[in-house]
């Protein structure tokens, strides 16, 4: 077989946690699973469907495998074991590769995954993917070299190829219009991924005309908030000589939102707008002197489809009732606590310059005590 005429020996279909807890609903209907089923069909007939759990898809492909793992790099570790041999006489090529879904696809371009298969084939890539179609409108293609290359560190193969992408011969798949700024994601990893895509399913349009349709009918991709950012108090004792609040009127400082409040406005959101949200305890106002900060945030936690509640923060109060606090959450829900701090300047002049005579020292003390209950990545500073 001639190299440009090279097709993918197998589909592997990856599911997060999250993923397959969704499938498992009625939320992702048959029609979506369908549609996924037919176009892959059609791009790669009666090849082997490579699975990482038992889930609804296995009835939709009957020529469909189960290949247990719990991890990314041992699923595709183990789909290259079931992949034929390679047929190129020479010992440091190996031509076999792979299309790649991370997650489910219904809104597939089947003529784009063709075009992006074949550039593959032609340049006989290690690494194909496009980097401005969104999520699920084309699948990756991993060569078998590719995944044996990647070290037991990889925790995500795009990631790391990414990081190393000079170390192999990567095809990169650019296909206008380039929506990247709309964030779209048809790979049904969340609510509204599900959502917007049986949108788009429903007015029967493919990738082309995508721009034209979402611009003259915004309600469809943007139809739930995903981010709410509440100022819970009104007021901060710093005078930072970069704060709008020194050039606006602070007649109403000490003023902060209720916990009724809080609750009713979290209340009617997972009712009426149900869908992935992030909460920001932020504004001009400094939330740590708010005196029940600890039930606002427990009420935030309660979204059931919260995906992070951040607290913006000049650090300078009294905080042992958060840490105490903090001690008694269980892991889950201490990964979805973020705090960022205000912290201007690490000299001690500096900053209580710019802070209007502010202390340094406490503020990093506090910030060595949170260190202790929040990941790394969940405590950041402003410098």
């Amino acid at each position: 077989m001639k190299i440009n005429e090279m097709k993918a020996t197998g589909v592997a279909i990856y599911l997060t946690d999250v993923q397959k807890d969704l499938l498992e609903t009625e939320k992702v209907s048959e029609n979506l699973l369908q549609e996924f089923a037919k176009k892959l069909d059609q791009i790669f007939p009666t090849i082997p469907i490579y699975l990482n759990s038992e889930n609804r898809l296995q009835q939709l492909f009957p020529h469909s495998y189960v290949l247990s793992a719990t991890e990314e790099l041992s699923f595709l570790q183990l789909v290259t074991t079931e992949l034929p041999q390679s047929q190129m006489q020479d010992e440091d090529i190996d031509e076999v590769f792979f299309a790649y879904c991370k997650g489910v696809f219904p809104f597939l371009d089947t003529n784009l995954s063709i075009q992006l298969q074949n550039r593959h084939s032609k340049y006989l890539s290690q690494y194909s993917y496009s980097e401005n179609l969104p999520v699920g409108t084309v699948p990756l293609y991993l060569s078998r070299e590719f995944v044996l290359s990647l070290p037991k560190t990889a925790v995500d193969s795009h990631a790391y190829l990414l990081k190393n992408i000079n170390e192999y011969d990567t095809e990169i798949f650019y296909q206008a219009p380039d929506l990247r700024q709309m964030r779209l994601q048809f790979d049904l990893s969340n609510l509204r991924s599900i959502a917007v895509t049986e949108n788009m399913l429903a007015a029967n349009i493919v990738y082309a005309e995508l721009e034209d349709y979402l611009q003259k009918n915004p309600r469809f991709f943007r139809n739930v908030p995903s981010y709410l950012e509440l100022e819970v108090f009104r007021g901060c004792n710093y005078a930072c000589t970069y704060c709008p609040r020194q050039y606006g009127e602070n007649s109403q400082d000490g003023a902060f939102m209720t916990h009724e409040m809080l609750h009713d406005m979290i209340t009617d959101l997972q009712e009426n707008l149900p869908g992935e949200l992030t909460v920001c305890f932020g504004g001009m106002g400094e939330p740590f002197l708010h005196l029940h900060l600890e039930k606002l945030v427990d009420e935030v936690l309660g979204h059931s489809y919260l995906q992070e509640v951040i607290i913006e923060t000049a650090l300078y109060t009294d905080i042992e009732h958060f840490l105490t606090y903090l001690q008694g959450l269980n892991k889950e829900k201490l990964e979805k606590i973020a705090i960022i701090v205000n912290l201007p300047s690490l000299q001690e002049k500096a900053y209580q310059d710019l802070t209007g005579g502010g202390e340094l020292k406490p503020v990093l003390e506090k910030l060595e005590q949170l260190q202790k209950y929040l990941a790394p990545n969940k405590l950041s500073v402003q410098i």
